[in-house]
């Protein structure tokens, strides 16, 4: 029977004239006439006189309506310069306003993208409503102020298919919150980055029973203390039963607040709350949302000394997934109570003062990422580590971590793994086992030894040892047979020239190596012959032996843009490859032992060159 009406409706639509070659002309006729206000994006393919395969168009294809419009980004600045009529701003600003109305043609319109686009102003509410099977619709990162009424007296939109709205990065205010209650079917509701302040109501959002994400974020007028925006308190207060993911930002948050308030939220899986002011009696009824997967609470300010001590708080969110806490200025030891959250697959406790015993964290064998890195941790890598073998991501730079790393053998799921700027020191055997790392940074540590222990990690992609005591032979003769290694660092270590020629080469092809301060060289290494996708090279105060400027460096990689030579006793002309390179932006030969003169054609040969430094007697 479905069939049938459908046929019809062809039928219909091919006699009348209103349907033909797969795309309705007066949907063609009006896509032409939004071509002026989105940048003349219907250029070439306008010959073709099917709009259904226009760019940026999506129809359906049984009926050959246009379903989706992807109109962001399309506001450039040659296109305020081409603008010949429709509303826009003659002041100079380019900023324009919307007419609504011009999207009306489009009966089965459900998806319109409007982001990025300059739009300013108001949008007249009656004429978004005749969008009337709307389910998507995207104006984020415009300057658009308000939805407002006219001669219809339409006060709110009145979308009632629209499932997802994207007015984030806008400039409305507290009062557009009264515009959206009409939305019963909006799942998704995007508002962060607004002109929001003050007391925020959101009782008005009740109606919207099937909205499961909802982003806010509000802007104090001062310090997040003292002037952070308010939830206002009105009985029954917010409740939202499908809400799933709440973002807040900018708010001011106290016990009482949540206690009246976060028994609505019962079924709420993720809280993300940004850069707001939190007392601690608000972190101790974190217990009753009992659903709640993920945590974020970051950025945030946490009253009196910022001690994170309550364990009946968020230590009883037994469900909890994933737990960000960074960038708090949290004090203190951490709670014992973190060993209840075992069913955590994610830890963020880095930015904060964190010290004393870590070892609540030997529970946590779920835990996949564990992100300690720039707190105040000392003393020998805690064996609780040993325990956590599902961790694929470990970061514990900048603490105060000394000895060996034995208590990370056993971790051989890891895929990153960072160390950096602590006291770690020994030699690097134990890592032999951790085969699946991909990146790896020991930097600025007290390793020392060769490098021969690396030559299993054959997954590595990343590799940062800079700052260490490590002898590295001038060949990189152990990271032979790493094919996918791309980023090698290793500035201030110590190079050395091998006596044996390597006869086979290199199986990698680095896009990064930085090796300056590496102190004697020997001649310069001959594994960059092989060499072809570098973009980024830094061998600065080396000492190779009075070789040549390397001019082949740049004839093999094509998009080399960053050349560091200074200081590595290079000698004779310096001659640049032909024809000329258009990569380069940055050159630093400085400080060397070059003869003759600078090539005239250094500028025609270097046109991308944005610095260049040949000082110090370089010629």
């Amino acid at each position: 029977m479905e069939s049938k009406r459908l046929w019809m409706v062809v039928l219909i639509a091919f006699f009348l004239g209103g349907w033909c070659d797969g795309c309705w002309e007066q949907e063609k006729t009006a896509l032409l006439q939004l071509n002026p206000f989105f940048g003349q994006i219907w250029g070439v393919e306008t010959q073709s006189s099917n709009c259904c395969e226009w760019d940026r168009v999506e129809c359906n294809n049984s009926t050959g309506r246009v379903m989706r419009l992807f109109l962001n980004h399309t506001f450039t600045e040659e296109v305020w310069h081409d603008l010949s009529y429709g509303y826009y701003d003659v002041t100079g600003s380019h900023d324009w306003y919307l007419n609504a109305s011009l999207f009306l043609p489009f009966e089965e319109l459900n998806s319109l993208y409007l982001s990025e686009n300059s739009i300013a102003g108001c949008v007249y509410n009656e004429e978004l409503n005749g969008l009337s099977n709307l389910e998507e619709l995207y104006m984020g990162n415009n300057e658009v102020n308000d939805f407002i009424t006219s001669k219809d007296n339409e006060t709110e939109l009145r979308l009632i298919n629209l499932e997802v709205l994207d007015l984030s990065e806008n400039l409305f205010n507290n009062s557009i919150l009264s515009s959206l209650g009409r939305l019963s079917n909006l799942k998704s509701l995007l508002l962060e980055d607004n002109n929001l302040e003050g007391s925020i109501d959101l009782t008005v959002l009740n109606a919207l029973s099937n909205l499961k994400e909802l982003f806010i974020n509000c802007r104090p007028t001062e310090g997040l203390r003292n002037k952070a925006c308010s939830l206002l308190s009105k009985s029954p207060g917010v409740f939202l039963p499908s809400l799933k993911t709440l973002f807040l930002a900018g708010f001011g948050f106290n016990g009482t607040m949540t206690t009246q308030k976060l028994h609505n939220f019962r079924n709420l899986e993720e809280l993300i709350l940004q850069d707001s002011f939190l007392q601690t009696n608000f972190l101790r009824n974190f217990g009753e949302l009992t659903s709640l997967k993920r945590l974020r609470l970051y950025f945030c300010e946490i009253n009196d000394s910022g001690s994170l001590t309550p364990p009946q708080g968020f230590c009883e969110l037994t469900n909890l997934q994933e737990l960000d806490i960074s960038n708090n200025n949290l004090k203190g030891y951490l709670p014992e109570c973190f060993s209840n959250l075992t069913s955590l697959e994610r830890l963020d406790l880095s930015y904060n003062q964190f010290y004393g015993n870590i070892s609540a964290l030997d529970s946590l064998t779920n835990l996949q990422e564990l992100d300690i890195s720039n707190n105040n941790l000392k003393g020998y890598l805690p064996e609780c580590f040993s325990n956590l073998t599902s961790l694929e991501r470990l970061d514990l730079s900048y603490n105060q971590f000394y000895g060996n790393i034995s208590a990370l053998d056993s971790l051989t799921s890891l895929e990153s793994l960072f160390l950096s700027s602590n006291q770690i020191s020994g030699n690097i055997y134990a890592f032999k086992n951790l085969t699946s790392l991909k990146s790896l940074d020991l930097s600025s540590n007290q390793f020392f030894g060769n490098i021969s222990a690396f030559d299993s990690l054959t997954s590595l992609q990343m590799l940062d040892i800079a700052n260490n005591y490590f002898e590295i032979p001038s060949s990189l003769g152990p990271f032979f047979n790493l094919s996918k290694l791309k980023y090698f660092y290793a500035d201030n270590n110590t190079i050395y020239a091998e006596t044996e020629m390597h006869c086979l080469p290199p199986t990698f092809q680095l896009k990064e190596i930085r090796m300056a301060s590496c102190r004697n060289g020997g001649s310069f290494p001959q594994f960059l012959y092989h060499q072809q996708e570098l973009q980024i090279v830094d061998l600065s105060n080396v000492y190779f032996k009075g070789d040549q400027f390397p001019n082949w460096l740049l004839k093999n990689n094509t998009k080399l843009a960053r050349l560091f030579l200074a200081n590595s006793s290079l000698s004779g002309p310096f001659q640049l490859p032909l024809p000329s390179y258009l990569g380069l932006s940055y050159l630093d030969i400085s400080n060397n032992f070059f003869n003759g003169s600078i090539p005239v054609e250094i500028g025609a040969q270097l046109p991308s060159l944005r610095f260049l430094n040949m000082s110090k007697k370089s010629f």
